[in-house]
């Protein structure tokens, strides 16, 4: 059962409906995938300690310590705190709705992908819409790519090393 609802293009806004009907005179249909994901417009709506959060856990869960490095350092100047920090890296937060995106976002890679409807319902009665739940799975998808491929290229590490089997060091802590 689909759990998110194809944008109807005939209630599309303008710059939305203009891209659905490229693709569709492109490719001479429009697929449900993609009025799913036009359900997010291009500018995201996700705030950077979301998307700084949903970095530190998966970079933790993949075992990736560049990314779990770059998301100290930056995470430090948007004033993520040590403590939201390391509750992040067990794809957690003190903040119910934060929560339960880093435990989707954790079982998505866990499940490689296939995420029972009461998941994303579950995202739903956190307050998430269709839109932000669009932008959720992306920003999963993104974290994806950019931990492997750090993982594959064995990419030198240009930022305080933070390791994943090492707490938070002081230095790197607000």
């Amino acid at each position: 059962m689909q759990t998110l609802k194809p944008i109807d293009p005939g209630t599309a806004t303008a710059k939305t409906k203009q891209l659905l009907a490229a693709f569709e005179q492109l490719r001479g249909r429009s697929s449900n995938m993609l009025r799913v994901v036009a359900q997010s417009p291009p500018h995201t709506r996700m705030s950077t300690r979301l998307r700084g959060l949903i970095t530190v856990a998966m970079a933790q869960l993949l075992g990736c310590e560049y990314m779990l490095s770059v998301a100290a350092a930056v995470g430090t100047r948007e004033g993520l705190s040590s403590e939201e920090f390391e509750v992040a890296r067990n794809a957690e937060s003190h903040d119910p709705k934060i929560a339960q995106a880093l435990r989707f976002a954790k079982r998505m890679v866990e499940n490689h992908g296939h995420v029972e409807a009461s998941e994303v319902a579950a995202l739903h009665e956190a307050g998430y819409g269709d839109e932000e739940i669009v932008e959720l799975i992306g920003a999963i998808a993104l974290n994806l790519f950019r931990n492997y491929f750090n993982l594959a290229v064995q990419t030198e590490i240009d930022f305080p090393l933070i390791r994943v089997t090492e707490p938070l060091p002081k230095a790197a802590a607000r």
